[in-house]
């Protein structure tokens, strides 16, 4: 799992630099993401979710990471959202928690949270 957890920060710092194509090189095939479930339907698979990175109302979006755990076959990371609305200007910054199952040593499941206890309490019912 820790070469998993380098491979998924290796994504988010692609992702930083705008290479969208390298960071979803460390996703599976068949990756689920997950944002806010109560809004969204799920994306699936690699290039549906490489698609997704391209920034439509982003002028920049930056994802820092505070803090990694793995628990079981899931990362857990505790982040910071970062954007600036490229036709509003509106910046945003969203703390988050990013829990990744791994299937394969690369991110097969992503699920964003808002609070840290349900991301935990996610991962440990799912084992």
């Amino acid at each position: 799992m820790e070469q998993a957890l380098e491979r998924v920060l290796e994504a988010y710092e692609a992702f930083n630099r705008g290479d969208f194509d390298g960071a979803a090189e460390h996703l599976h095939p068949d990756v689920s993401w997950n944002r806010v479930a109560e809004v969204e339907q799920p994306v699936h698979g690699r290039d549906a979710v490489r698609a997704m990175f391209e920034p439509e109302i982003w002028s920049s979006q930056h994802t820092d990471i505070h803090r990694t755990e793995i628990l079981g076959d899931w990362i857990l990371l505790d982040t910071t959202f970062r954007g600036k609305g490229a036709a509003s200007g509106i910046e945003l910054e969203q703390l988050g928690y990013h829990l990744w199952r791994i299937r394969d040593g690369k991110g097969f499941e992503f699920r964003f949270f808002l609070d840290r206890d349900e991301a935990l309490a996610a991962a440990r019912s799912s084992d």
